[in-house]
């Protein structure tokens, strides 16, 4: 004769059950590596797309207008309004751009869109400007909370960077 436990008939899950359990794990598995991949992919190309953009910027807007200026020292007065007023009109317009920098290979800015920046020194951007002006373009997403990128806080959450070679004259040194 046989009993039944208190409890009731005890019962193994399933295959079924078993099958969409371990399906639905291999379902958001490959979800979430394809969705960070495609994030990766997606900010590699605005990265390049914005570098593209800024050395198209910084040879047909920024290099004319800033020829015959002494870039050694910080850029002010009549010249910087001039400047200024170009790069809102020619750059800053169609909203695809938020803020203009020019730096001194020492981390001074020379030049910028808000005066308040112009004259200020960041030494630990110099490693950076280094390398732009051995020719690398550097990009990336801006640090916010870094010290030379207060200004930029209130413009929007994250930001794209690019920092790209200012030439005066075509060829010429950066």
């Amino acid at each position: 004769m046989s009993q039944r436990s208190e409890r009731g008939p005890t019962r193994q899950p399933h295959i079924v059950v078993r099958f969409a359990v371990a399906s639905l794990a291999a379902f958001v598995l490959v979800g979430a590596v394809g969705m960070v991949l495609m994030v990766r992919y997606a900010r590699e190309r605005a990265e390049r797309a914005g570098a593209f953009h800024a050395a198209f910027v910084a040879s047909a807007v920024l290099g004319p207008a800033l020829s015959g200026l002494d870039l050694s020292r910080p850029i002010t007065g009549d010249d910087a309004a001039r400047v200024r007023e170009l790069v809102r009109e020619r750059i800053l317009a169609d909203g695809r751009d938020v803020r203009v920098k020019v730096w001194r290979f020492d981390g001074t800015i020379v030049f910028s869109d808000a005066a308040k920046l112009v004259g200020k020194r960041f030494p630990g951007e110099a490693a950076e400007l280094a390398e732009v002006a051995a020719g690398h373009a550097e990009m990336g997403i801006s640090d916010l909370d870094a010290a030379e990128n207060v200004a930029e806080r209130g413009l929007a959450d994250k930001l794209l960077f690019a920092y790209v070679p200012v030439r005066i004259e075509p060829g010429g040194p950066v």
